[in-house]
């Protein structure tokens, strides 16, 4: 059975077998062959499927969630001596802020409230400040750095200028709204031409499309389309 047609029968079960495959078997053969390298910088980790698919290749792999539910899982489930959980809302300041949760399964929550979606719970978590997060973990370098926060991705971005103009981060890769489609956010914006601002003289864009990119791949959106993920490298 090809493993594509697994999925089309049971995404659940696909999902267990790909976790198994790349925690106990590449895992495996990159620590046997001293293969993992750098520090990988996973923010917005939801229930951990696609940190599944990249965790096994650094030394070190942060991990932010807001929902300490799921971080709960994620703990239990990447149990590895290469990664570390945290269970934090990643914000403009340090404090407190409210995770807005608005589908049972968690796949939809952020700190930002969406127009016309009803929240079916609010979580009081503890926010910090990338910047001040990574300042108290000590590090200073970033191989992989990835964005999925419902929103939040150039807010939380724009801390880490420092790292930025200094090319302290060799691959940036994160979610956005595309150019000129409606902010589904109240209160954040997250569109495109923020992070060509924000990256353009130090970074490159170097593939785009949703979820796993390849390099040198620029898929068009369909005009349904609300979202993309952009991958950029330094320069």
């Amino acid at each position: 059975m090809r493993i594509n047609y697994l999925y089309r029968l049971s995404p659940k079960l696909y999902t267990k077998v790909m976790y198994i495959v790349f925690a106990y078997g590449f895992r495996f053969i990159y620590i046997l062959f001293n293969l993992q390298k750098g520090t990988l910088i996973y923010i917005g980790v939801n229930h951990g499927d696609s940190l599944t698919r990249i965790f096994y290749k650094f030394k070190r792999c942060i991990c932010v969630e807001a929902n300490p539910n799921l971080c709960k899982k994620l703990s239990k489930l990447f149990n590895f001596n290469n990664v570390e959980v945290y269970n934090y809302i990643l914000g403009p300041k340090n404090g407190y802020g409210f995770l807005n949760i608005y589908k049972l399964d968690s796949t939809n929550s952020t700190l930002s409230k969406l127009y016309n979606q009803q929240i079916i719970q609010k979580i009081k978590v503890k926010m910090i400040r990338l910047d001040n997060l990574l300042n108290n973990l000590k590090i200073k370098y970033i191989n992989f750095y990835m964005s999925d926060l419902e929103g939040l991705d150039y807010e939380i971005l724009k801390t880490l200028k420092s790292f930025i103009d200094n090319k302290r981060i060799n691959y940036i890769q994160h979610e956005c709204i595309i150019n000129k489609k409606s902010n589904p956010y109240v209160k954040f914006s997250n569109y495109e031409h923020l992070f060509n601002s924000l990256l353009s003289k130090k970074y490159k864009q170097i593939a785009s499309g949703r979820d796993k990119l390849h390099v040198g791949k620029f898929v068009s959106m369909s005009k349904k389309s609300t979202y993309k993920d952009i991958l950029w490298k330094s320069i």
